[in-house]
């Protein structure tokens, strides 16, 4: 008998069903960083098509998403996104109270004081540097579309409130 096909190689092991059962008995989810609890509460910056968009996928791809805080300079984005929202199969996990609606330049600002766990930054990328390192600054993890930003200053604050986000732990 020829040894060489009794014995398995590691890498032969690793592409077979055997790989499967390993990765679910090696990763244990508690000891993911950026974890979370039984309900991830979200929050939405930029209420047009994109994020709009990626509250509905977060919410088709995990029954635990909740979206509880909305907010947008234009007050229109906001109530078109949040009726789109609410004619959508998981309508029933949109609960955004009126006082979690916030409109303006500064509703970023007002939003990043809810008790949300993660808030989506679907701004204009001019917009992502300032918002970024606001929410990062608020103890917030972040989910943000790309580019983040528009020019090398926004770029390198987004690189620099990055580097802020893996002392504090935040994903």
């Amino acid at each position: 008998m020829d040894i060489k096909n009794t014995i398995r190689s590691r890498r032969s092991f690793l592409t077979g069903p055997a790989a499967a059962g390993a990765a679910f008995t090696i990763v244990r989810p508690e000891l993911v960083r950026g974890w979370a609890p039984s309900t991830l509460k979200i929050g939405l910056v930029g209420c047009g098509g994109r994020g709009t968009q990626a509250v509905q996928n977060a919410m088709a791809g995990d029954p635990a998403v909740e979206l509880v805080a909305m907010a947008d300079a234009f007050e229109d984005k906001l109530e078109g996104s949040l009726k789109r929202l609410r004619n959508q199969p998981n309508q029933s996990r949109v609960k955004v109270e009126p006082d979690h609606r916030f409109v303006g330049f500064d509703a970023y600002q007002k939003l990043l004081k809810t008790d949300i766990d993660v808030v989506f930054l679907a701004t204009p990328p001019g917009w992502r540097p300032l918002h970024f390192e606001a929410a990062i600054d608020a103890g917030k993890h972040v989910y943000c579309e790309k580019p983040f930003g528009v020019d090398a200053t926004g770029v390198r604050r987004m690189m620099a409130a990055g580097r802020k986000s893996i002392e504090k732990k935040l994903t």
